[in-house]
């Protein structure tokens, strides 16, 4: 089908194909750009407006897009993504970047709650060990005599002797042990492990 009369002098034909000027489409495809910039800035601006109440919330957002072209053409405007999370406070996240933005967030919030817990925990044994701290008598107040008496002989055990083992490396105390004695130098090791 042939382009009316008043489309063909903005058109030009290359082989027999209509193609536009390329001015026409460069105008075309910065207008398109300009439009998705700001639909994209409209849309941080309700998710802040509607969602963001940092008393109440986090004082951030996450913008899911749904696609992955969408996703990189946002990522393709410069300033874009930098001036959404720093002046709305708004996250954008794809298809293949928001499972890991939320195991992160997961992850953050889980560290939260264990070091408030941690805090708590060392609240308590704060206030158990204050009446425990006065029995104790300071080191300024100790005698120097028992630093410099002897200690008495301890009463250890003499050590035991290393149990025998097998050739197969098993102790003969545990009763799983290999009856043949261990070979002399060279040896094969024992014949059940086979």
């Amino acid at each position: 089908m042939a382009p009316h009369r008043r489309q063909v002098s903005r058109w030009r034909t290359t082989r027999g194909w209509w193609r536009p000027r390329s001015g026409t489409i460069r105008w075309a495809l910065e207008a398109a750009y300009k439009a998705l910039e700001v639909r994209i800035k409209n849309s941080a601006k309700d998710i802040q407006t509607k969602y963001l109440d940092p008393p109440r919330t986090t004082d951030f957002a996450i913008m899911f897009l749904p696609t992955e072209g969408l996703y990189a053409e946002v990522l393709r405007r410069p300033g874009l993504v930098d001036s959404l999370q720093r002046d709305l406070r708004v996250v954008v996240a794809g298809p293949t970047t928001l499972g890991a933005l939320l195991n992160s967030l997961q992850m953050g919030f889980r560290i939260l709650t264990v070091e408030q817990r941690s805090s708590e925990v060392w609240q308590l044994l704060g206030a158990v060990q204050d009446p425990v701290r006065p029995v104790r008598r300071p080191a300024s107040s100790r005698s120097t005599r028992s630093s410099t008496r002897p200690h008495p002989p301890s009463k250890r055990r003499p050590a035991r002797a290393a149990p025998s083992r097998g050739s197969c490396g098993t102790s003969r105390a545990t009763g799983s042990h290999c009856p043949r004695p261990a070979p002399p130098r060279r040896g094969r090791g024992c014949a059940q492990r086979v």
